[in-house]
């Protein structure tokens, strides 16, 4: 039991020197020293199609009023909604497009470190296949392959579903990637497999073989200039199947490399740690 002096100032006096005099770490004990997220590959790649379809959906309307309404990029609202279209870059979608290949490029890359960790068999192909998304990345942002369409088409006269001449190099690259990558295909788990693959499907379906399509489309009515051949219903729906594809496909490939991480090493967490815990556990090391 405790009791109380004659003195009731002096009493809390010598409680507050008391309180004062304990450590300062024990103020701190419950102020967390890192956050750490733990990644759902089901979550990223619902939201991820949430995105996909906001940006096909808004992007076809804006092409469609860029090209049946306003009559043309030129106008002044064009030049507004050229912005959100699915098929002119730079642009909403083209920059969406360019951050999900980089982010299917670092998670190609934290995967390749941990197989070099572990002695991991393909940490070449892993590494190859994050070099390769980077470039794509980057190709999405500042459009070398647009290089190849009139160079190529001028030179060899190119015409029906070559009038986009760069899926001549696109299937190139397609055909050498694939013949190399079978065995490291068919060496992964059958779900990891079965993913790879319908990414595959969905990307290159959508980026070479839509795209071959919209060239016969697009030739079909150059009497009439090039915009109106963009412009044509049948156009703007290949191309909005062509630039959804690709965007899903990259999604399925995230969802697939989230998954791969964690079947191989457990959840996937990202941990933010204060400079004083990140420096305490540098000089640990």
């Amino acid at each position: 039991m405790q009791t109380l002096s004659a003195n009731p100032d002096r009493d809390l006096e010598n409680h507050a020197q008391t309180a004062s005099a304990q450590p300062a770490s024990s103020t701190r004990r419950h102020s967390p020293d890192s956050i750490t997220l733990q990644i759902s590959p089901r979550a990223v790649a619902k939201y991820l199609f949430y995105v996909v379809a906001i940006l096909a959906t808004v992007g076809t309307i804006a092409d469609f009023l860029i090209f049946r309404v306003f009559g043309g990029r030129e106008h002044k609202i064009s030049r507004l909604l050229n912005r959100v279209d699915l098929g002119f870059e730079p642009s909403l979608p083209a920059f969406y497009s360019s951050l999900a290949l980089l982010a299917a490029a670092s998670l190609l890359a934290l995967i390749t470190i941990g197989e070099k960790r572990e002695g991991g068999r393909h940490v070449w192909h892993w590494g190859i296949l994050a070099c390769m998304f980077a470039g794509m990345s980057l190709d999405e942002t500042i459009m070398l392959h647009e290089l190849f369409v009139n160079t190529l088409r001028d030179r060899f006269d190119l015409h029906g579903v070559l009038y986009f001449s760069w899926v001549i190099p696109g299937m190139l690259t397609v055909a050498v990637v694939g013949l190399s990558y079978l065995r490291f295909l068919f060496r992964q788990q059958k779900s990891t497999r079965n993913l790879f693959i319908i990414a595959a499907t969905l990307f290159v379906g959508g980026a070479l073989g839509m795209e071959m399509i919209a060239g016969i489309l697009v030739e079909s009515n150059i009497h009439e200039g090039e915009a109106a051949g963009l412009g044509s219903l049948s156009h703007i729906a290949v191309q909005t199947v062509e630039e959804t594809c690709e965007m899903l496909g990259i999604v399925v490939f995230i969802y697939a490399l989230l998954c791969y991480i964690e079947n191989r090493w457990g959840s996937f967490q990202v941990q933010f740690q204060s400079p004083q815990t990140a420096r305490a556990t540098f000089d640990a090391s």
